[in-house]
């Protein structure tokens, strides 16, 4: 049914409940660890971790030729993926502001 430009919807009779799967975002872990890698996606990234014997840890995204992870990228599974000096950590803020860095 159609209702034509600027008329109000008309009130339908009955009710409905909408279910989600989807909670609440209340914050953030407390760092962010972020660096460069030469890994493009996360393929290139099992791989690198596989040829070096190390375990794969799949927490982490990769963007714009930076990795970013909730865990420290300077040991375990995760190192192999960085290049170059690793930045201080940013401080994660509330939710909908920007971090800071350490």
């Amino acid at each position: 049914m159609g209702v034509p430009v600027g008329e109000p919807l008309p009130r339908l009779e009955g009710s409905e409940q909408l279910v989600s799967n989807l909670l609440t975002v209340e914050g953030f872990a407390p760092l962010i660890y972020e660096a460069s890698t030469p890994c493009r996606d996360r393929g290139d990234a099992w791989e690198r971790m596989r040829s070096n014997g190390n375990q794969i840890e799949s927490g982490f995204v990769l963007a714009a030729g930076r990795i970013f992870s909730l865990c420290p990228l300077d040991e375990g599974p995760l190192a192999v993926l960085t290049t170059g000096r690793l930045p201080p950590p940013r401080i994660s803020g509330p939710v909908g502001r920007p971090a800071d860095r350490l």
